[in-house]
C-alpha cells in the first residue's frame, strides 16, 4: 500500500481528506501535525487524525526552527506585506522542509 505524509491541522477538510485518500486511493496516510507555537492541543489533534484513518502520527516541534530560519531574517531584511508580518507564508515554509525531511526519514 503506498504512504503518503499529510499536514494535519484538524479542520473538517483535514479529517475528510484522510478518510477520502485511505478509502478512495488506497493511501496508508501518516499525518504530520506541527507545533508553531499556536498553542491547542496537538495530542488530542493526532488522536483526530488516527480516528480519520491516519496510519500514524508525528508531532513536531517547529517552534524554533520557524523563528530562526524564517521569522528572525524577515524581520532583518524589513519583509512585510502592508502592515503584516508574513507569519503564515513563513509557517507553511517550516512546515514543508520538515515534511520533506520526515518523508525522507519514513521511506515516502
Amino acid at each position: 500500500m503506498p504512504r503518503v505524509l499529510f499536514a494535519f491541522s484538524g479542520g473538517i477538510d483535514d479529517v475528510l481528506s484522510i478518510d477520502w485518500l485511505r478509502r478512495n486511493k488506497g493511501f496508508q496516510v501518516v499525518a504530520l501535525l506541527a507545533d508553531l507555537g499556536q498553542g491547542g492541543q496537538l495530542e488530542s489533534l493526532a488522536e483526530l487524525a488516527l480516528e480519520a484513518g491516519a496510519a500514524g502520527t508525528h508531532v513536531v516541534d517547529l517552534r524554533r526552527a520557524l523563528l530562526e530560519r524564517f521569522v528572525f531574517p524577515c524581520v532583518m531584511a524589513g519583509a512585510h506585506y502592508e502592515s503584516y508580518l508574513l507569519a503564515t507564508p513563513l509557517a507553511r515554509y517550516a512546515i514543508c522542509e520538515e515534511m520533506v525531511a520526515r518523508a525522507h526519514e519514513l521511506g515516502i
